[in-house]
């Protein structure tokens, strides 16, 4: 080996080593919260010191909300239901559309995003409930069914105009994906995306550790989220989707 050659090759490594510890950004964890869907969400990830993304995060929920949710009147999905002529539907509608309608034949229909009509009807919707017995039950019963339904060159098509949708069951952990995919797009090592109930974490929590979780003890009269808790979980790079009846039902 010629030894004229290593003196500058350490030089080199060592002055590209300096400049890349000169460079790395300094990060440390933010926070964001708020109101979408119709429900809350909460999100934690760590980015450059100096720097957020709120801005850019509320306007990727901003633009889910007046795609999906059934609680923004101008929404897409909102338009489908006033039978508007005029809605055009985007990708976020055809993605939801082709999922729910997978899960939908492959539960025999226990899965089903028609189910909007007896969801408003006990007042769990996006319109004031009415009162409810088996005869107003059976007679909407005939506008639910994905089969009314159908997807046509980019176009949702109703057998009748009073069937109408409800994705919240699977909207909002789309949501958290499509929030997850964009702090993935900005190169974010950790975080914790979670609306309404649902998740998805990354990485590690501002403690260096998993990330815990707390699930709420499913019991009447439990209101308060986070008050008194069934079990605490540590996650890493893992969703978690919860759900229960004790705050809202008859």
């Amino acid at each position: 080996m010629n030894k004229k050659l290593i003196t500058p090759t350490i030089v080199i490594v060592a002055v590209a080593i300096a400049v890349w510890i000169y460079d790395e950004p300094e990060l440390e964890y933010k926070k964001i919260g708020g109101d979408t869907q119709g429900t809350t969400f909460n999100i934690t990830y760590e980015f450059k010191k100096n720097k957020n993304l709120q801005a850019e995060i509320k306007q990727v929920l901003r633009d889910f909300d007046l795609s999906l949710s059934t609680y923004e009147p101008q929404s897409i999905i909102a338009r489908i239901n006033n039978n508007d002529p005029a809605v055009e539907i985007d990708e976020k509608i055809i993605k939801i559309f082709e999922e729910a309608k997978e899960v939908y034949e492959k539960t025999d229909g226990a899965f089903d995003i028609t189910v909007a009509p007896i969801v408003n009807a006990w007042g769990f919707g996006f319109t004031p409930g009415i009162e409810v017995d088996s005869i107003t039950i059976d007679s909407l019963l005939r506008f639910v069914g994905m089969e009314k339904i159908q997807l046509i060159e980019n176009q949702i098509v109703k057998d009748h105009p009073s069937v109408m949708l409800d994705v919240n069951a699977i909207a909002q952990g789309y949501s958290v994906d499509v929030v997850a995919e964009f702090l993935d797009s900005k190169k974010i090592k950790n975080y914790l995306v979670e609306i309404g109930g649902e998740l998805k974490c990354k990485g590690l929590n501002p403690k260096g550790e998993d990330w815990k979780i707390g699930i709420d003890r499913p019991e009447e009269g439990n209101f308060i989220p986070g008050v008194n808790l069934q079990a605490v979980i540590a996650i890493r790079t893992k969703s978690l989707a919860t759900s229960g009846n004790y705050r809202k039902f008859f």
